[in-house]
């Protein structure tokens, strides 16, 4: 038998055995190793990546600060606040969130961070704040995910 016919025969086997219900179609024995039967899995749905909904700012100063730091490409504000730090009383805590998907380290983070820093330096809050966070979180199918922080807990005595 030529390699030709060998090829023939089997797709005329397979498609018999298909038809005739023994093909892996539930009723008959599944298909078994070199088989030309063969069902295809259908891939899991895509993540979907997106940002969480940005919140307003209510503080002033903090708002003009937040605005004079450049995002890069891809990358979202998604809030910044002004607390009091429990940690010292009679300060405050800068908390920046932004929403980067691409960014998944602290060294990743750090860059951005230090531009937040730098802009709160010059700015009226430099006086009162003593900690500075800044965070990026995305959402993955809805839920959170890929959190990073970077926290200065000295940022009043760092220049």
């Amino acid at each position: 038998m030529t390699g030709m016919t060998r090829m023939v025969l089997a797709a005329v086997t397979a498609a018999v055995l298909a038809s005739a219900g023994c093909g892996g179609d539930g009723t008959g024995p599944a298909p078994g190793p070199g088989s030309t039967a063969a069902s295809t899995p259908t891939p899991p749905p895509a993540a979907v990546i997106s940002c969480p909904t940005a919140t307003a700012m209510t503080n002033p100063a903090l708002a003009a600060v937040v605005a004079s730091v450049p995002l890069p490409p891809g990358t979202q504000y998604t809030s910044a606040r002004v607390d009091m730090d429990d940690d010292n009383p009679g300060n405050q805590a800068a908390t920046v969130q932004i929403c980067a998907p691409t960014i998944t380290s602290a060294d990743a983070l750090r860059p951005l961070a230090t531009d937040y820093a730098t802009a709160l330096k010059a700015s009226p809050l430099a006086e009162t704040l003593s900690t500075l966070s800044v965070s990026s979180a995305h959402l993955t199918n809805g839920q959170v995910t890929g959190t990073v922080t970077v926290t200065d807990p000295d940022f009043r005595s760092h220049p």
